[in-house]
This record gives C-alpha cells, structure tokens and sequence, in this order.
C-alpha cells in the first residue's frame, strides 16, 4: 500500500516537471529524496539534486539531512562523505549531531572505520559531542574489521567524555575480541560489564564463548556455559555448537558427545556442519554404531547430510576396523544420488588397506573407474599394493598394479615401492620382495634403507640368511649404513637357519661399528 502512495507521489511529481508553468520548490523535492529513499531508488537522488541545483533551488538542511538518510540506509558511504563536505562548504549549513550519525552509520555498515574515526575527529573539533549511537557504530566498524584494540580505546573514550556505554557497545567491543581470538580481553570486558550494571544477554556469553573457542581455551569456555545457567541465561544452540567443538579441538570427546546429546534433549537441530566434529567424536571412541546411527537419524530427519558429512563419517570409521560401516556409508551416499569422489574412494580405499581388505579395494577402484570414471590417484594406488602385498600370495597382481599405474601416467616412486615391500615385510612373502626389488632397479631407482631392511624382513621370515646376506651387502656396497634394527634382522634370518656361529660373527662386528 505505501508503495502505490509513494508510486502516485511520483507520477505527481513528474506531472509537475512536465509542465512548464508549475515549478516544483525546495519542500516538493526534499519530500522526493524522502520517498526515493522508501523505495529503495537511492540512485535517483544524486539526478534529482543536480536538477534541483540547475533551477537555482539552494538544498536547505532538511535536503542534506534527507539526502544523508538516503545515503546511510542504501549503506552509501562515499555519498555520505560527499554531502558532509558540501555542507562544510555551504555557509548556510551547519552539519548536526544526526548528520554526522547517519554518516558514521553507513561508514560502520561498509566497514569503513578510518572514515568513521574522522568524523568522530571532525565532530569534536567543530564542538558537537558524539552520541551512543555514533560511539556505537564506529565500534561496530572497527570490530568488523578485526581493530579490537582501536575499539576498547574508543570504549574508554566516550566513558571519559561522559558517554556511557549499554549493552549493543560491550556486545560489539566483545565481537572485536572474539574475532580475535582474544577471549581474556573478552573476560575482562564482561567483568567490567558487571561492574557497569549492566546485565550480560545470550549474545553477549556466545560471543565470549566463540573468543575461547577461538583462543582455544576449552576449559574458561565451559565455566562461561555453567555461569549462564546459574545466571537464567538459556543457552542456545550456538552456546552448545561453539562449546562441543571446542571440545573436539581439545579432544574432550566423551564431553563433546554429553553436548550433543543435551542438544537432542532440548530439541535443537545442529547445523549440518557441527556433524563434521560430532561424527570424528564418535570414531575417536570407537563408537561406530552410534557414528553411524547419528547419520542415519540424519538422513531420516534431517538436516540432510551433504557430501561433507559423509566423508566426516567415514573420517570417525576410518580411525580403527570400522571399515564395514564405511562401506555402508558409501552405499547410503549412491541411494541418495549423492556422488562420490575421489576423496570418498580414497578415504574408504585407507580403512581397507589398514585392516587388510585388498580384494574390497581392488572391488572399489573398479567400481570407481566404471561407475563414476574417476581414475584412481597415486595414494590410492599406494594404498592397494601395500594391501596387496600383504595379503595376496600372487605376485603377479602386484606387479599388475604397478603396471597399470605406469599406463596411467603414475611411475611408481621409491615410495610406492617401499609401500609394497612393508607388505612383503609383514606378511613374509619373499619371492615378491625379489621381484621388487629387480623391478626397481630396472627402472633406475636406487633402494633406500628402508626398501632394504623391508626386503631383508620379508626374507628373514622363513629364513633364507644367504639372501638377507646378499641384500646386506649391498645395502652396505651404495654407502648406507644399517641401524640396529637392520643387523637384528641379519642376525634373526642367521638363527632361524641354525647358523649360530654367523649370527656371533655378525652380532661382534655390530658392536665394533
């Protein structure tokens, strides 16, 4: 309704500049900039002035003070400043304590706060005292750009020049803290706040709260919480998301959970990204039905889980054998036509590996290839030759992998190699640390100590001490030097052969080097 009142306004006013014979005057215009401004056409005000100007109609204050309105609300600052410098040239013009305030407030909403602090400057000096409201939004300024200690010196100012702070200044001066991480500047402005009679609200302790979390003080974080329930503040649910992740970051994961099971209790529905901590909790305490229960509720209740949440669940799977609900956790993600990715495979491909499920991993990279023509990167393939290695007697497919991984453009590196020859280490599978071992050299890489006493160990397992020999000398021959756990498994490979007297001899010269 207001805006068909302003709609007939205008059509009015431009029947006015049509005719010739009725000009409009000073009070027509000034009510013009008022009703651009209501209807969001703050753009039009600069024209309308220039026409005003052009029929010799002089801006009186109500013009500058309308024009500034106009200015403030569309959060033109640059336009604020250059109606405050008019009227210092206008002799008939004095700019008052609203001017200068709606000034500030669009320099504060822009996060202009050096122009903020001038005009602060250039009000004092013209004798006109800054208001709350000034002092306010220069704060607010500052804050948003992280200026906490320009903030708390204009805090202490407008105290001195009688101005007293309420609760939107401490609330904003604390922002400033908590961007920083600042959280006993934060303490001690809430402290303060007390003295000063004014009471703390909801705001106020989330944002001393996000200083600590910030700060990563966990344990002033969780007295903030118990003040504000003996205080009757109700905390809500960035109180608890703020105080549970901070928890998480301290690995208080039994406290993180408590949180989140309050937060059910009182019906809060977390944001969908706290999952990204709640899920790890829960995986850190091998509490992989609850993970897993967590993201099924989600599902069914939501909020609905994002790619981001998934990979948070498999994160909380992979830290021990919860490879069997990574596995589901994939499937529930392709029920969902949520897409997997490279990290989703990769992530999944970990767990297999470090619970020895190379047959599952082979499965998955060729699914990966087939259903989303995702090709499997370097880690991946590191991941199923380690697993390979250790749980597959077949030599060939290790050797496949490393084939297949040249084709696709990954020449195995040192790395990857030692990967597949801590799999011959551990599960003593000799006859491919051999092939290893030549295929390596063939490509021009040179073994480094670690690919040696891994291929000593795979050998050392049943024995073979002349082979662990061989190797050990030429480890020696390329100028590295064995440590203690190298000559142990020389020393091993002799015993287990029965050749007593070689492992003294080898035993004597480790203790003369």
């Amino acid at each position: 309704k207001s805006q068909g009142r302003f709609g007939k306004a205008l059509e009015e006013f431009s029947r006015l500049q049509r005719k010739t014979v009725v000009n409009p005057e000073l009070r027509t215009y000034n009510a013009i900039i008022t009703i651009y401004d209501q209807l969001g056409q703050q753009s039009k005000v600069p024209k309308l002035i220039e026409e005003m100007l052009g029929k010799g109609i002089l801006p009186d204050m109500k013009t500058y003070n309308a024009a500034m309105m106009a200015y403030s609300n569309a959060g033109q600052w640059q336009e604020t400043m250059d109606v405050l410098k008019a009227m210092g040239n206008d002799n008939s013009a004095d700019a008052d304590l609203r001017t200068y305030s709606l000034a500030i407030s669009a320099c504060a909403r822009a996060g202009e706060y050096d122009a903020a602090l001038n005009i602060i400057k250039e009000m004092k000096a013209k004798g006109v005292t800054p208001d709350l409201l000034a002092y306010n939004c220069t704060i607010a300024a500052l804050a948003k750009d992280k200026k906490q200690q320009l903030a708390l010196e204009l805090l202490e100012e407008m105290q001195s020049n009688g101005v007293n702070p309420d609760l939107i200044t401490y609330n904003t001066a604390l922002s400033a803290c908590a961007k920083n991480g600042d959280y006993h500047a934060a303490v001690e402005l809430l402290e303060s706040m007390g003295r000063k009679g004014i009471d703390p609200d909801v705001i106020s302790m989330n944002t001393v709260v996000l200083a600590c979390e910030r700060g990563r003080e966990y344990k002033v974080a969780m007295k903030l919480f118990e003040m504000m329930l003996f205080n009757n503040i109700t905390p809500d649910e960035f109180t608890f998301s703020s105080i549970l992740r901070n928890a998480v970051k301290h690995k208080k994961y039994h406290q993180a959970l408590e949180l989140y099971e309050q937060m059910h209790k009182n019906d809060m529905t977390p944001d969908t990204r706290l999952y990204d901590f709640v899920l790890p909790a829960c995986g850190r305490l091998f509490k992989y039905n609850k993970a897993f229960n967590i993201l099924t509720d989600l599902e069914k209740k939501g909020p609905k889980p994002t790619l981001d949440t998934y990979h948070s669940a498999i994160y909380a799977f992979s830290l021990g054998k919860g490879y069997k609900f990574a596995l589901k956790a994939l499937e529930h993600m392709k029920q969902r036509d949520i897409t997997p990715t490279e990290t989703t495979y990769r992530s999944i491909i970990r767990i297999c590996c470090n619970n020895n499920r190379s047959q599952i991993i082979l499965k998955l990279m060729r699914e990966m290839r087939s259903q989303y023509r995702i090709l499997p990167s370097l880690e991946i393939y590191g991941f199923a030759i380690k697993a390979c290695a250790m749980n597959s007697p077949n030599v060939k497919l290790v050797l496949h992998l490393l084939n297949e991984m040249e084709i696709n453009g990954y020449p195995p590196s040192q790395e990857i190699y030692n990967q597949a020859m801590l799999g011959c280490s551990k599960s003593g599978n000799f006859k491919l640390a051999f092939r290893l071992l030549e295929k390596m050299k063939s490509k021009g890489l040179i073994p480094n100590r670690l690919t040696y006493s891994r291929a000593m160990s795979a050998f050392a397992a049943t024995g073979n001490h002349q082979i662990v020999l061989k190797i050990f000398k030429e480890m020696q021959s390329r100028g590295i030097t064995p440590r203690c756990e190298t000559y142990n498994i020389v020393i091993a490979a002799c015993a287990r052969d029965g050749e007593y007297d070689l492992a003294f001899e080898i035993l004597e010269t480790m203790t003369e080097k």
